[in-house]
């Protein structure tokens, strides 16, 4: 299991990597269920002495992830809700190549992609969200976050989030299956509990 820090000792942890690495960007995964503050973690690291530039999967999330009208099974929301591959073509590749990052910020009014944004090569990229630590990405990070807040802190900063019963609950299942079968956790280099 991760060792437990602080967000004083993450801010640390990550600033070694800064220090040590050749140049180049140092990129940070933060996960964890929804509602556990990970979005919390990295406005908090973005106010600290680092150099922050702040990623959201929920900006990656898929046309293709709209449900059908009977849902999908969790497996496949897993798959189709965030399009990872995306994320990691338009922004991971091309900063680990030393080039600029670029993507489109997902406007969940309009419910389509927006504004473009570009990422240049340098600092710290911290991609904040929940599947940020999917297999296909995480070989991609130098320091790999997990979130973990009690259950019921959880439930009800979501209940605050959306008037869609039907949405939440096949999110939530797709989440549940993620971290049951995925287990970011277990890829984790540091845990950091009740943000």
């Amino acid at each position: 299991m991760a060792e437990q820090v602080t967000v004083d000792e993450l801010v640390e942890l990550i600033q070694k990597h800064v220090t040590s690495g050749q140049g180049g960007m140092t990129f940070v995964a933060i996960d964890g269920p929804s509602g556990s503050g990970k979005t919390t973690l990295a406005e908090e690291l973005e106010a600290s002495s680092l150099a922050v530039t702040v990623v959201h999967v929920d900006d990656f999330y898929s046309e293709e992830g709209v449900d059908p009208p009977g849902g999908m099974d969790p497996e496949d929301a897993c798959d189709e809700y965030v399009d990872w591959l995306r994320l990691f073509e338009l922004v991971l590749e091309p900063l680990k190549d030393g080039d600029n990052g670029y993507y489109q910020v997902y406007d969940w009014v309009a419910q389509k992609p927006d504004t473009w944004v570009t990422i240049e090569p340098r600092g710290v990229l911290i991609v904040e969200g929940v599947y940020a630590m999917r297999p296909e990405l995480r070989k991609a990070y130098d320091v790999k976050v997990y979130v973990d807040t009690p259950q019921e802190t959880r439930l009800n900063r979501l209940g605050e989030r959306s008037d869609n019963p039907v949405w939440v609950k096949r999110w939530a299942e797709a989440e549940v299956w993620y971290n049951d079968n995925i287990k970011p956790i277990d890829y984790a280099d540091v845990i950091v509990v009740g943000v």
